[in-house]
């Protein structure tokens, strides 16, 4: 007998006819059922095999259905249970939760649920962190589309399948946390950037720990703009890590920047001549600035100047080249900042009908007395 769970998918069509049901080849029947319809399942006999849609994430599911032979195969995000089952492709076996759970092997079981590498987060996020000291903080950051989604998304959190947080990424939410720090939440694409911090319950401790993020709600590209994007979205993520506390520093880019462009390996901003960013501090703090440029002219001097009062130059020789900026040491005031970069030269890109001048990638703030990084992009 077969026993088929479809509480988290429901394509279950195409299996009936492969595995030749209602031909007398095979008896299928329907487990795992949470709802009403459980008054109608038929007898208590245990199935020889569990066939589990959608279960490749639920550590749930492998918890209830590995007790049916003690191996479990992978295909994709279908996990069969059983005796003495063949791996699957790519797969393991695993005789326990435990096993399943293994940091070694979690980055291959759940590829499917990694961020994509157009920084778009399906409905499941789950991924490796790695602390050397305790964390008593998650920050999340990036984008969500609520006129997209059209209903509040909401993110509950859990590190090692603890619950530790909720967050509601809605316009209104993401507004209200922007105001309360004066600052403006708008991209100017029709997203809502977003920066949440989660104070987790119990500090976790060094070491590898599995996070997942669940979404209650997606879309496709295809459904909303016609584009052949039959993927699963719910919200775009930049970035996200566990720090030891709430921070006490926010940035974000004000004028003369075009919108923001990212994937895996960072993010960045173009400007067609000035760009300004705002910096707000709880405390006047003593910080290093680090990050690069890249420009379209090859020559181009970029100034930099905070609060004012000028405080270093990069020369950028080399185009469409990423060039190190120059590590600055300065000294924030409490309150307002404003960070300003002022471009020598503009040009154009190939293909491209921005004027441009020079772009900013991966601007770190870290405090001069300990590098620990302190200031957090909001927007």
């Amino acid at each position: 007998m077969i026993g088929l769970d479809t509480s988290i998918e429901r394509y279950e069509y195409p299996l009936h006819a492969t595995l030749g049901s209602g031909l007398g080849r095979v008896e299928i029947r329907h487990v795992g059922v949470e709802n009403q319809s459980r008054r109608f399942q038929q007898g208590k006999a245990k199935p020889d095999v569990v066939i589990c849609l959608g279960c490749a994430g639920s550590a749930e599911k492998w918890e209830r259905y590995i007790s049916a032979g003690g191996m479990a195969t992978r295909f994709g995000d279908v996990v069969v249970f059983g005796k003495d089952l063949p791996l699957g492709p790519e797969e393991h076996g695993y005789k326990t939760l435990t096993e399943f759970r293994s940091f070694s092997e979690t980055a291959r079981l759940l590829k499917r649920f990694k961020r994509e590498g157009d920084l778009w987060v399906g409905p499941v996020l789950m991924d490796e962190i790695h602390l050397v000291a305790p964390g008593r903080a998650l920050l999340l950051r990036g984008f969500v589309y609520p006129d997209v989604l059209q209903h509040p998304l909401a993110l509950d959190i859990s590190v090692d399948n603890n619950a530790v947080g909720h967050v509601a990424a809605t316009k209104e939410e993401v507004d209200r946390i922007c105001r309360s720090l004066g600052l403006s939440s708008a991209t100017g694409d029709g997203s809502k950037g977003y920066s949440f911090f989660v104070q987790i319950p119990l500090a976790i401790q060094p070491g590898a720990h599995l996070l997942e993020v669940r979404a209650n709600a997606w879309f496709t590209g295809q459904e909303k703009y016609k584009n052949g994007d039959l993927r699963r979205l719910s919200y775009r993520l930049w970035d996200w890590k566990v720090v030891d506390q709430l921070p006490r520093a926010f940035m974000r880019f004000t004028d003369g920047w075009y919108a923001y462009e990212g994937d895996q390996s960072g993010w960045r901003r173009w400007s067609g001549r000035r760009g300004e960013i705002e910096l707000n501090f709880a405390e006047a703090e003593d910080v290093i600035l680090s990050g690069s440029f890249a420009t379209v002219v090859a020559g181009n001097k970029v100034r930099i100047a905070l609060n004012g009062t000028p405080v270093g130059q990069a020369v950028l020789n080399e185009r469409n080249q990423p060039i190190p900026m120059p590590e600055l040491k300065v000294r924030m005031q409490k309150g307002r900042n404003l960070l300003t970069f002022d471009g020598s030269d503009h040009g154009f890109a190939r293909d491209d009908p921005r004027e441009l001048s020079f772009s900013v990638s991966n601007l770190t703030i870290r405090k001069a007395a300990d590098g620990q990084e302190v200031c957090y992009l909001v927007e």
